[in-house]
This record gives structure tokens, C-alpha cells and sequence, in this order.
């Protein structure tokens, strides 16, 4: 980018986990877990809309990279989508 020095550029070192939003958990925990033999590391729900319940699948061991997870909008209408979100920590 003009004007921004190597230095300061941000840099993608790896994803900590991917989000999908859902209508069901039950069968996406079927699929995940039951068919796929992911492990389900966490259940509960979710820290921006608490009346969503979100969960967490992990392949190996559940580390950065590894997560995928789930938010439940069961109203939600077939063929729906939503904006992505991203966000960074240190």
C-alpha cells in the first residue's frame, strides 16, 4: 500500500476458527460429531447474542486452527445469508 511502510502492514499468521450460521444444531451436531468424529468442546451461548446458542468442534487438539463453530437461528429462512464479521487480537 502507498504510504505504509513494510513494517506496519498487518500480516495473517492463521485463522483461529471459522463461524457458520445455522437453522439446526442438533443435526449439524449429528453431522460434525456423530458423523465426522469431531469433538464437541464447547456448548453455550453466544458472548454477542446471548439468545443464540453457539457451539465449538475441535479436530485434534481444539488449538487455534482447528475450531469450527456454530451460531443457531432457527427461524432463519433457507438460501439466508449474513454479512461475515472478522476481528483481530494480539
Amino acid at each position: 500500500m502507498e504510504g505504509m511502510s513494510e513494517g506496519r502492514r498487518m500480516r495473517l499468521t492463521g485463522l483461529h476458527h471459522l463461524t457458520a450460521i445455522v437453522r439446526d444444531l442438533d443435526r449439524t451436531t449429528a453431522f460434525y460429531r456423530d458423523l465426522l468424529g469431531l469433538r464437541l468442546v464447547r456448548e453455550g451461548a453466544s458472548d454477542d447474542d446471548p439468545d443464540a446458542r453457539h457451539y465449538w468442534f475441535a479436530t485434534g487438539d481444539g488449538e487455534s486452527g482447528t475450531l469450527l463453530s456454530f451460531l443457531e437461528y432457527p427461524s432463519l429462512e433457507p438460501g439466508s445469508s449474513a454479512s461475515a464479521a472478522c476481528s483481530t487480537s494480539r
